[in-house]
């Protein structure tokens, strides 16, 4: 989770303000992310949903 934490500021930090328009898809990353501060998952099986979602947008 905090891999996945790094990598989503670093990424939002390189997009800039453009990241957080509702069309793009880094927003509802760093939503997520955040929003699984709250009600953490497992490790393992948070790395699974992350790399699965990355992959399907491509």
């Amino acid at each position: 989770m905090n891999q996945g934490l790094e990598v989503i500021d670093l990424a939002m930090r390189i997009v800039g303000a453009k990241s957080l328009e509702m069309n793009r898809p880094l927003q509802r990353y760093y939503r997520d992310m955040r929003a699984g501060l709250h009600n953490p998952p497992m490790e393992d099986a948070a790395y699974t949903n992350i790399a699965k979602s990355i992959t399907d947008t491509f």
